[in-house]
């Protein structure tokens, strides 16, 4: 199934195994742009103000790029922002949103909070759920109110289940640590949990609220 892939500006982008089919739209955001270039592939937009790339950097970026938005460094968006919002206006058919370098890897940590509560904007609502935050040592997707089946692709040490809003009726079954229908009043991590053993699902729900889920490698 084709995706969107983007790479944001953050250091250290996991793109080693990042394998791509004719039919999916890479973008670039800032130096993400750069890096993903460099990785070895030709992008199909990217974004930002390339306040972070030199002047050598951003011509060998627009000669390896299709379409090139460039914006002031003074603007009300940040650049992952607006290259979302460009995804949601002209590529709201694909089913998957991957990002890569925009949570983690040693990067600003005012940038990762930027990232993570995009999320919880009404005018990202409708691909909230299509979001695939991948780094290194971890991944991270995005649930609004319903049921919803977790797998472990990845084959994950551990699995932090974090809420982002007040939460009710938050449930989770299948896993080495469940939790009854509880309502939460503030954000809140419950980290740590892992997959069973020939189990290969486990269950969440609530009612309302919005979680973040987290597969987490063994960093030892």
């Amino acid at each position: 199934m084709a995706k969107v892939i983007i790479c944001a500006g953050g250091p250290n982008p996991a793109l080693d195994h990042l394998r791509i089919k004719e039919e999916d739209i890479l973008i670039g955001v800032d130096r993400g742009a750069y890096r993903l270039i460099k990785a070895g592939f030709t992008l199909t937009h990217a974004f930002g103000d390339f306040d972070s790339v030199s002047a050598s950097e951003l011509v060998f970026i627009e000669e390896n790029t299709q379409t090139l938005h460039r914006y002031p460094s003074e603007k009300d968006d940040t650049d992952l922002q607006l290259a979302l919002l460009y995804v949601l206006e002209h590529y709201s058919q694909y089913e998957t949103i991957v990002i890569y370098g925009a949570l983690g890897g040693g990067g600003r940590v005012d940038h990762f909070l930027a990232n993570i509560w995009l999320v919880l904007e009404p005018r990202f609502e409708n691909i909230v759920e299509k979001l695939h935050f991948i780094e290194t040592q971890h991944q991270a997707r995005f649930y609004q109110p319903g049921h919803h089946q977790l797998l472990n692709p990845s084959q994950a040490k551990y699995l932090s289940i974090i809420s982002l809003t007040p939460v009710s009726s938050w449930q989770i079954k299948g896993a080495k640590y469940n939790l009854p229908a509880t309502d939460f009043k503030t954000p809140t991590a419950l980290i740590s949990n892992e997959f069973i053993t020939n189990r290969p699902t486990i269950e969440l729900s609530f009612t309302k609220g919005m979680i973040s889920v987290l597969w987490v490698q063994d960093d030892h």
